[in-house]
C-alpha cells in the first residue's frame, strides 16, 4: 500500500529527537564509525546549541536527523517517527513537511525572486503552490519584517540581512515541528549574526518549534540555556 509522509502531531511528551545506539559510517567496511551515539535525546520546544570542532560528526548527526542519511544501525526517531524504517523518497517528504533547514550559504535561488524562493520550499512539501499567498507567504515575510518592495525581487538583489529573513521565512512555511541550523552565522557579522539568532530563536518560540543550532563558535552559547557538546554526544570523538 503506498501511504502518504504527512506533517506529524507527536503523542504529548514524547520527545522531538531521539537517539539510541546510533552508529554510521559512509564506508562499510571501515571499522571505525564516524559517529557513535549511544543515546541522545531533544525534548519537545528545547532550543539546543550543538558546539564541536570541525571533524567531530556535527554534519554527519544533522544529516541523520534531516534523513539525507540512514544510520547503520540503532534508532533515529524524529518526532515520534523512525526515519530508518523510511524509503528514501518517503524520508524526503517526511522532511519536506516537517523539518525546517538554515543552511550557512541559505541555499536560496538566487534568480527567483523572494516569493517564488517560498512557494518552492511547498512545493518539496507536496502542497498546493497556489497555497494562499496572503494567507501564508506574505504573514510570514511581514513577520520577519521585510518590507514588501523586496518581494518580487530576485534573492541576489537582496541583503545578507535581507536573505537571513528570507531564509527563516522559507524555513517555517510548512509549519514544521523542528528547525535545523547548521553553522548560519558562520559568514555573518556580529550585528547580523546577533540579529539573526535572535529572530530564529522569536519564531521558534512564537510557533513552538524545537531548534537545534549547530556551529563550532563557542562565542554563540550565550543565547541557549541548553548546551550541548559533540565530544559527550558522539564517542568516536575527534575524528
Amino acid at each position: 500500500m503506498n501511504t502518504r509522509i504527512l506533517p506529524v502531531t507527536a503523542p504529548a511528551h514524547s520527545p522531538a529527537i531521539r537517539l539510541k545506539d546510533v552508529a554510521f559510517n559512509y564506508t562499510e567496511q571501515a571499522s571505525t564509525p564516524i559517529l557513535n551515539i549511544p543515546s541522545w535525546q531533544v525534548d519537545e520546544g528545547e532550543h539546543v546549541f550543538v558546539v564541536g570542532k570541525s571533524g567531530s560528526g556535527k554534519s554527519t548527526l544533522l544529516g541523520l536527523l534531516c534523513g539525507l542519511l540512514k544510520t547503520d544501525s540503532g534508532i533515529t526517531e524524529v518526532l515520534g517517527q523512525n526515519l530508518h524504517k523510511l524509503s528514501g523518497r518517503k524520508r524526503d517528504q517526511f522532511r519536506a513537511c516537517n523539518i525546517g533547514y538554515v543552511a550557512q550559504s541559505f541555499n536560496l535561488i538566487p534568480y527567483l525572486s523572494v516569493v517564488d524562493n517560498i512557494k518552492l520550499a511547498i512545493s518539496f512539501a507536496t502542497k498546493t503552490s497556489s497555497s494562499t499567498f496572503n494567507n501564508d507567504i506574505e504573514a510570514l515575510l511581514r513577520a520577519v519584517k521585510l518590507p514588501n518592495s523586496h518581494w518580487f525581487k530576485p534573492v541576489n538583489r537582496l541583503s545578507i540581512g535581507q536573505q537571513q529573513r528570507v531564509a527563516i521565512a522559507r524555513s517555517i512555511v510548512n509549519k514544521p515541528k523542528l528547525i535545523i541550523a547548521d553553522e548560519p552565522t558562520s559568514s555573518l557579522d556580529q550585528s547580523n549574526r546577533d540579529a539573526f539568532i535572535e529572530m530564529l530563536m522569536e519564531t521558534s518560540d512564537q510557533h513552538k518549534i524545537t531548534l537545534v543550532f549547530v556551529s563550532h563558535d563557542l562565542s554563540l552559547r550565550q543565547h541557549f540555556t541548553r548546551i550541548d557538546e559533540m565530544a559527550a554526544i558522539n564517542l568516536v570523538g575527534g575524528l
